[in-house]
């Protein structure tokens, strides 16, 4: 696995480490907080788990579809997990109200890792680079 794929995988496994936890927090720690926080943690911990399993796959894809393009998907997946859902957890449970700003943000950046995804899907192997 090139280098990049490995740091992609590390992060990776960080992430549905820290989605794990906060998930169990979410579930059983916030048991006083309102509900309206409960259920953004639950967003972030899901988009989280979504972004954190797709990132798992990207070293894979990269040797089947162009690799530039998966770097891209990749890259916008850590992107928006850090600003989406980092976002989100420090407003809710770290108290930093204006966080939540950046998540927006984050929400874009996993739109165009998918979208970066699909193009690396469509691009015949012929034209594919390293």
């Amino acid at each position: 696995m090139a280098p990049r794929g490995k740091l992609f995988a590390g992060f990776a496994a960080i992430s549905l480490l820290a989605a794990t936890l906060l998930g169990a927090y979410a579930s059983h720690g916030m048991q006083s907080a309102p509900p309206a926080a409960v259920d953004a943690v639950r967003t972030a911990v899901e988009f989280q788990f979504y972004h954190g399993l797709a990132l798992l796959a990207v070293p894979l894809l990269s040797a089947h579809l162009a690799p530039r393009w998966t770097l891209a998907a990749g890259s916008l997946f850590v992107v928006g997990t850090l600003l989406f859902c980092g976002g989100i957890y420090a407003s809710y449970l770290l108290g930093v109200g204006a966080a939540t700003r950046v998540a927006p943000l984050g929400g874009i950046s996993f739109a165009v890792g998918w979208a970066s995804m699909a193009i690396a899907a469509f691009i015949p192997a012929s034209r594919r680079a390293s």
